[in-house]
């Protein structure tokens, strides 16, 4: 019987100790993702090249899954995102209302590379294929 029990404590404890291991990682993703801002240097849609179209645009990820579109020093919008560790995804929404081009960024984003300070994603829908690569400032 002591050895069962001592069995399942193992069991549980590496659970756990798995658990905390992934916390750990989901937090420093999340303070990679939050601390400072980002701008995009690239964004293809199929063959068109959107990034001049978010010239001046610079997003600051928060912690509580919200994210601002800021051009000029001023909130042009306020978006959400939620981040997947596990799929290395990242889903961003603008409100309906909100103007082109933030729109663009609205899905789910897989993330293929990266580094210190890029971020390189792609999303599929309906055969298209978008390229987002955000950059930190």
């Amino acid at each position: 019987m002591n050895r069962f029990l001592l069995a399942l404590l193992l069991i549980f404890s590496l659970t756990n100790c798995k658990k905390i291991k992934e916390d750990i990682q989901e937090k420093k993703v999340l303070d990679f993702i939050t601390n400072g801002q980002w701008k995009i240097i690239e964004l293809t849609k199929g063959s068109i090249d959107y990034v001049g179209d978010f010239t001046g645009y610079q997003f600051q990820f928060k912690t509580n899954n919200f994210v601002d579109a800021i051009k000029s020093g001023m909130i042009q919008k306020t978006g959400t995102w939620q981040g997947d560790v596990t799929n290395y995804t990242i889903t961003s929404t603008f409100p309906g209302d909100t103007v082109y081009p933030l729109t663009l960024l609205n899905g789910v984003w897989q993330i293929v590379d990266g580094s210190d300070n890029y971020v390189k994603a792609t999303k599929n829908e309906g055969g298209e294929l978008s390229i987002l690569k955000l950059e930190k400032i």
